[in-house]
């Protein structure tokens, strides 16, 4: 009779090519079931830059807090979402990447498994990630269910250095031109929610009136 391990996670740390930097991964020991991991981080008395943007936006984010969420987009704005701004729920900007002034950047590349987050939550003064891991495994025999990427230097500048030019893809070209020349006006900064035909002419109207460049944009 074959014996079942009781161990359902395997821990590996590995020395990354970069100095002062190394990789967490917590692997399945067993294919088919759903495990969840969930690593936390003292924020400590550093102050603490980047994740997803929230409503409630700081700068660093200390203040700020988030509950436990998918890393994912979302929009904040909805009237479900307004009328308990105090969960943190993330807007259209979700980075998986947090510096901090003592140095420290934690950073999620793996995209094996389903990511969430959490900030200072309720004021617990921790920053969590959580690993979940399906039973498909894409041909692994042994799936991440959680992996990210911590980096060490003197200051925040060099760590931000040091993981931008490992992890963060620089661009291979440039914007549109027109959109710098010829802009296409939103009513969404000025008015949000309340547009109607109005709105609309008050804003086109301030956009002459001031030889703003523009160029017409029509929905056929």
């Amino acid at each position: 009779m074959k014996v079942r391990s009781k161990f359902l996670l395997r821990l590996e740390v590995g020395v990354s090519n970069v100095t002062d930097c190394y990789t967490v991964s917590w692997r399945s020991l067993i294919i088919n079931q759903n495990i969840s991991v969930t690593d936390c981080f003292d924020l400590g008395g550093a102050l603490w830059y980047g994740g997803p943007q929230v409503w409630n936006q700081h700068w660093p984010i200390n203040s700020q807090s988030s509950e436990m969420q998918p890393h994912q987009i979302g929009d904040y704005l909805t009237p479900r979402w307004r009328e308990n701004r105090t969960y943190g729920k993330y807007g259209s900007l979700a980075e998986p990447y947090w510096l901090s002034s003592a140095g420290v950047g934690i950073i999620v590349v793996d995209d094996c498994f389903t990511l969430s987050s959490s900030f200072n939550a309720r004021g617990d003064g921790r920053l969590c990630l959580k690993g979940n891991r399906s039973p498909e495994t894409d041909g692994r025999k042994v799936p991440a269910v959680l992996s990210y990427t911590i980096c060490h230097r003197k200051d925040v500048f060099s760590v931000h250095e040091t993981m931008s030019d490992q992890f963060i893809p620089r661009p291979q070209g440039y914007p549109d031109v027109r959109v710098i020349r010829q802009p296409i006006w939103s009513t969404w900064a000025q008015y949000k929610l309340n547009i109607n035909q109005q709105s609309v002419k008050e804003i086109a109207h301030g956009i002459l009136h001031h030889k703003f460049p523009h160029r017409w944009f029509s929905i056929l």
